[in-house]
């Protein structure tokens, strides 16, 4: 009876120590692929060309269609 109990004592301790041992892989996993899913933003510094309201006759004509 007291063997059953180490027996049962001693697996629980093993089988507790495995889980947390998986648990802190899967976080630093899951730390590592965070860069992959960032988004990167374009500075709005420069400056940009107008677009100009045209006619479609006025762009066949500037375009010379």
């Amino acid at each position: 009876m007291k063997f059953k109990k180490k027996y049962i004592a001693a697996g629980s301790a093993v089988i507790l120590s495995l889980s947390l041992c998986v648990y802190a892989l899967n976080q630093h996993s899951q730390q590592a692929n965070t860069d992959k899913n960032r988004v990167s933003y374009v500075n709005g510094n420069k400056d940009t060309k107008k677009t100009e309201n045209l006619t479609p006759d006025q762009v066949s004509q500037k375009e010379g269609i």
